[in-house]
C-alpha cells in the first residue's frame, strides 16, 4: 500500500478461505493476516492485524445483499487525518468498486466450479 510521504508504505499478506451454505447459497470469503506467513520487505510496514469479510447473499428477487467488513490496524505511526480520510473513503471506494466489476459483461456470465448458482441450481 503506497502511503504518502512521510509515512512508510505497508504491506500485509492473508491466509483466505471461501465458503458457500449449500441451503441458502450464501457465500462468505474471509481473509485473515497471515504476517509471518513471508518475510518483511525493507522499507515497508507489515500490517499484522486485518480482518476482511465479504458476505454475498442471493434474494429471492435475484438479486444479492452484499455485506462488508473490515478491522485492521495498520501499525506504526500514522496522522489522524490520514486515519479519518481512510476510514471517510476507503470503503465507499471499496464497494464502487466492487459494483463496477459486477457490472462488467466479463462477470455477468462467469462461473466457478464450487459456486452453486441458486437461481438455475447449477455450478
Amino acid at each position: 500500500m503506497d502511503f504518502p510521504w512521510p509515512m512508510s508504505d505497508r504491506d500485509f499478506v492473508t491466509y483466505s478461505q471461501f465458503k458457500q451454505d449449500e441451503k441458502t447459497g450464501k457465500i462468505i470469503s474471509q481473509s485473515i493476516a497471515s504476517p509471518e506467513y513471508i518475510p518483511t520487505k525493507n522499507g515497508m510496514v507489515r500490517i499484522e492485524l486485518l480482518k476482511i469479510r465479504w458476505e454475498l447473499t442471493p434474494l429471492l428477487d435475484g438479486t444479492v445483499q452484499t455485506e462488508y467488513f473490515l478491522l485492521s490496524d495498520p501499525g506504526g505511526s500514522i496522522p489522524d487525518w490520514a486515519i479519518n480520510l481512510a476510514l471517510d473513503y476507503g470503503p465507499i471506494q471499496s464497494m464502487q468498486k466492487f459494483k463496477a466489476l459486477v457490472k462488467d459483461q466479463r462477470y455477468q456470465t462467469a462461473s466457478l466450479n464450487f459456486v452453486k448458482d441458486f437461481n438455475t441450481g447449477r455450478r
